[in-house]
């Protein structure tokens, strides 16, 4: 039985390792997005824009080392490095800010519009009230932009975390709205 167990689990491992591991191929393809990426990322913000072309030009520079690499595996791992200097950076972080502002507009329009008891009224509130503070955060870090690569690390970071925050509070408040509304019609139900 344990036997058993330390044969799935190794052939579980192995089958990850190797279907997680990066290609050259996939890798090449996530260049090219990169590719199409950065510059509308620098007209939708110009506030940014020397850093980001900063930034790309470290990743090309990256890009290009891996044309001396031979051995595949070698050679996408570099690729998938250079590729990281753009997608998990404050270039991949810049990229999703307007999908985040538009998602936390929906989830407060949603839950504007959900009637809830009292006791989920402060939650939702608070819930509000810290996406209003981090959608503010947000246009002005975009206004302001950055000068530096560091300064850009720094002010879309937080920029970025405040916004995941305030997603997450949101869906809280409105998985609490719903359940109270819930229960508030399960005690209607049986009051009848």
């Amino acid at each position: 039985m344990k036997h058993s167990l330390k044969i799935i689990t190794i052939l579980f491992l192995s089958i990850c390792l190797f279907s997680c591991a990066p290609s050259v191929e996939g890798e090449q393809e996530d260049w090219q997005r990169n590719l199409a990426k950065v510059p509308q990322l620098m007209e939708d913000y110009p506030t940014f824009s020397s850093v980001i072309k900063l930034q790309f030009n470290k990743a090309q520079e990256a890009m290009k080392a891996t044309e001396a690499i031979s051995d595949p595996e070698q050679k996408a791992e570099a690729m998938s490095a250079a590729n990281d200097l753009i997608s998990d950076s404050f270039v991949g972080k810049l990229a999703s800010v307007q999908s985040r502002i538009e998602r936390i507009g929906d989830q407060q329009d949603k839950l504007g519009s959900m009637r809830m008891k009292t006791t989920v009224v402060k939650k939702a509130e608070s819930a509000l009230e810290r996406s209003n503070k981090a959608v503010r955060l947000a246009r002005n870090t975009v206004a302001k932009g950055a000068e530096t690569i560091e300064a850009a690390e720094e002010s879309v970071g937080e920029m970025n975390s405040e916004l995941i925050t305030a997603e997450s509070r949101l869906s809280s408040a409105i998985r609490s709205a719903k359940k109270s509304m819930k229960e508030k019609k399960k005690v209607k139900k049986a009051s009848n």
